[in-house]
């Protein structure tokens, strides 16, 4: 918060002295995204729609932390200290030194979905889309892995708020759910 601060101050001052200083990019869109759906290729063809003036953050960790800084359930802090938390940080990673750079996009993880209200908060005019395909086929992918207590659907089972309260407000039991089950519940609250 302070450092989003003293930098908008500093860009504030090179600005009204007319001196050289970072800019600070647009943000032009975001791809929110289920998951194993080809939000990859949509950030890459962000990217290659202009290299020389988009900047294109891809599953960035900054973000995600500020939106779900104040708790995947907004029980740490509301909603709109989230908001706010996320215009600062995308502040942040918007200045740019480069002249050539003019706009921005990220591709926020997979779980960002859930906070998806704090990003449309703090940016209500910026263009979004969300990005999904087959289930079935989400799946496959998320559990061909060695051992499928490992894959990212399943580990949500042990940390998301959303995951335990799908489960208690369905009537189930945590442990008598199994991984692809857990999968399940995981792409279901995105």
């Amino acid at each position: 918060n302070e450092a989003a601060e003293l930098a908008r101050e500093f860009d504030l001052d090179v600005a009204k002295e007319n001196l050289s200083g970072p800019s600070v990019l647009e943000l032009k869109g975001v791809v929110f995204h289920e998951s194993r759906c080809g939000s990859t290729l949509a950030a890459n063809s962000m990217m290659a729609l202009d290299p020389e003036h988009h900047r294109v953050y891809s599953e960035s960790s900054p973000p995600i932390a500020a939106i779900r800084g104040c708790g995947e359930d907004f029980s740490d802090c509301s909603v709109e200290g989230s908001a706010n938390l996320l215009k600062d940080v995308i502040y942040l990673m918007a200045r740019s030194d480069d002249p050539k750079e003019t706009n921005l996009f990220f591709k926020f993880q997979s779980a960002a979905t859930r906070t998806m209200q704090s990003f449309r908060m703090a940016f209500p005019t910026t263009p979004w889309i969300f990005l999904y395909r087959d289930p079935v086929q989400v799946m496959m992918s998320q559990l061909d892995m060695p051992r499928i207590s490992r894959a990212n659907c399943v580990r949500s089972k042990n940390s998301s708020p959303m995951v335990h309260t799908f489960i208690k407000r369905e009537g189930y039991q945590k442990n008598d759910l199994e991984d692809e089950e857990f999968c399940a519940i995981h792409l279901a609250t995105l």
